[in-house]
């Protein structure tokens, strides 16, 4: 199986130690992905990324009206996402918890919590598929 590697800097790069952790789907008790497992190293390099694009990257000489755009952009690709989203948090938690995601994202939905999965085309907010 690939391992699914962090995003630093625009850049697809593996854990400092190499290290990766299974993902499993509670619902069968199966591995679904492989994912980079983050250390200390990962994470100061992460908040070192961050701060620079922050403070000296093309970011910080945004205007406000321009991170605007990009933010919408990010939630425009957020919403073509949105059943991919929802599988990988139906996969990863157990139903109670999808159904809760589900509710946030839907509160007039009438979900069960606890007899039944949270089906995207049910509670999918209008105007978002």
């Amino acid at each position: 199986m690939k391992i699914e590697h962090f995003v630093l800097g625009g850049e697809r790069v593996p854990a400092a130690d190499g290290k990766s952790f299974a993902v499993i789907e509670p619902g069968s008790g199966q591995s679904f992905a492989e994912v980079a497992e983050a250390g200390l190293e990962d994470v100061e390099r992460a908040v070192q990324r961050a701060y620079w694009a922050f403070e000296q990257g093309r970011w910080a000489r945004l205007s406000a009206t321009d991170r605007g755009r990009i933010l919408l952009q990010a939630a425009t690709l957020v919403r073509e996402r949105l059943e991919d989203i929802a599988v990988i948090e139906a996969r990863c938690w157990p139903r109670n918890h999808a159904a809760r995601t589900c509710r946030r994202m839907r509160p007039d939905h009438p979900v069960e919590l606890s007899s039944r999965d949270c089906i995207l085309e049910d509670c999918a907010r209008p105007g978002m598929r």
